[in-house]
């Protein structure tokens, strides 16, 4: 027997071993022919496989949950008279998180860990083995919670499917902890890639938040999962869901001082949206009620903010791009303050108010029980002060004031400081905006 037939031979005696002792003749036949190709071929190459695989699975799933909540958002912003908008802004914010409780109550047990942390709990404290139930259960409930009004984003229920099917699917094929985790972390970079339609800044999202001391090689079962979800998103996506931005001026040398302050103003937002969310976290947590009843609260602060500033209401990207797009009057349209006169000061007090008051409706929606995270209210916030900055600029009497820039590089200040991500902010805003142009403000913002 020649050494080739011997090694087919060797793997054959090992799968059909593996066949008898872990039950697969239950499996269904495209897991055996996986778990076929797991023995036939190397370690590097089943991983580029699976990093397909497990990106594109991941992918979908971004996708699956980014239309349910535009068309619920386009339902109930577009096609319902003004009048019915107020009370649908009432009901349908209270109704999000009071719902998304009583089914994490009683469907999921109370099992709700959630966002970012969730993920890193599992990569530290449980071998990186994510519950199957969080293949599915964090689309059910951010849906809920952002598709009827949450202030919060979807980016990170998105993460964490992800990384549950990147965990399951390692956990299926007996993959070792160091493998596990990768696929862990391919499944959620492919989740940012197709939320944000941003390959670059899901594989340093990896990086910066999820993987330590990993060696080069490693990386290629990610930067595959992130071309899948994000060649998904674009695919199946229409243009007005995409997290992208046409308008913007080219780069100016002479706008750097801009820059430069808006970096601090940034800086200091991020540090105010933080102290927020801790100060309602705790807050929540010492209320001796029961969840449903937080649940309640939390959803009727929540409702009175949406009524009295529409912009708050879920993740708030059409009202960045209306920044950009310069159709800043549509913002007002929609919200009570329509019935004055509108003018600049009249949307600088009202967008000040918008900025003070996104992180108490973030942290309200995802500490009283809704499910969500800082990835869109951070852009949003971080737009929205570039916008107030450039227009109080521009009411001072500077001329030629960057605007479209001015919310692009506010975005990545702002996400940087409040997920402490400062790659992967730059490469989100420069491959959203085709502005790679834009990498000296954007790293000057950091």
């Amino acid at each position: 027997m020649n050494i080739n037939n011997k090694k087919r031979y060797i793997s054959f005696l090992r799968f059909k071993r593996d066949f008898q002792k872990y039950g697969l003749e239950k499996a269904r036949s495209y897991e055996l022919i996986l778990h076929w190709l797991n023995n036939r071929l190397s370690r590097s190459q089943f991983l580029l496989l699976s990093g397909i695989l497990v990106g594109c699975t991941a992918g979908l799933a971004g996708v699956l949950l980014k239309t349910i909540v535009h068309n619920i958002h386009f339902f109930i912003t577009n096609k319902v008279h003004f009048e019915y908008q107020i009370l649908f802004y009432i009901i349908f914010p209270f109704l999000g998180i009071v719902l998304t409780t009583s089914i994490v109550l009683t469907i999921f047990k109370g099992q709700d860990r959630k966002g970012i942390g969730a993920i890193l709990y599992e990569i530290a404290q449980n071998s990186s083995i994510v519950s199957s139930v969080k293949t599915y259960s964090q689309i059910v409930q951010s849906a809920i919670t952002v598709g009827l009004g949450g202030s919060a984003g979807l980016e990170s229920p998105i993460a964490v499917t992800g990384a549950a099917i990147g965990s399951n699917y390692a956990q299926t094929y007996r993959l070792n902890y160091k493998e596990r985790t990768l696929l862990l972390a391919a499944g959620a970079t492919s989740g940012v890639a197709s939320a944000f339609n941003a390959p670059i800044a899901g594989v340093m999202f990896a990086f910066e938040i999820l993987l330590t001391g990993v060696v080069f090689t490693d990386f290629i079962p990610l930067v595959v999962a992130a071309v899948c979800g994000s060649l998904l998103s674009r695919i199946l996506l229409q243009e007005d869901i995409l997290f992208r931005f046409h308008t913007r001026e080219a780069f100016d040398y002479r706008n750097l001082p801009y820059y430069l302050i808006l970096g601090i103003v940034t800086g200091l937002y991020a540090r105010y949206f933080l102290m927020v969310s801790q100060k309602v976290e705790h807050f929540i947590k010492g209320l001796k009620m029961s969840r449903l009843r937080k649940a309640m609260l939390g959803g009727a602060i929540l409702s009175l903010l949406c009524v009295l500033f529409p912009p708050l209401f879920g993740e708030g990207y059409d009202t960045v791009k209306a920044f950009t797009n310069g159709n800043t009057n549509s913002i007002i349209e929609n919200s009570l303050f329509r019935y004055f006169d509108i003018k600049e000061w009249t949307i600088i007090v009202f967008l000040i108010c918008v900025c003070l008051l996104k992180a108490f409706a973030t942290s309200f929606t995802i500490f009283s029980g809704g499910n969500g995270g800082n990835f869109a209210p951070s852009l949003f916030a971080g737009g929205t002060v570039g916008f107030l900055f450039a227009v109080i600029c521009q009411q001072i009497g500077f001329k030629d004031v960057p605007v479209s820039n001015l919310v692009l590089v506010g975005m990545a200040g702002a996400m940087s400081g409040v997920l402490y991500a400062p790659l992967t902010a730059i490469f989100l805003i420069a491959e959203s905006s085709f502005g790679y142009d834009l990498f000296i403000p954007l790293m000057i913002v950091q």
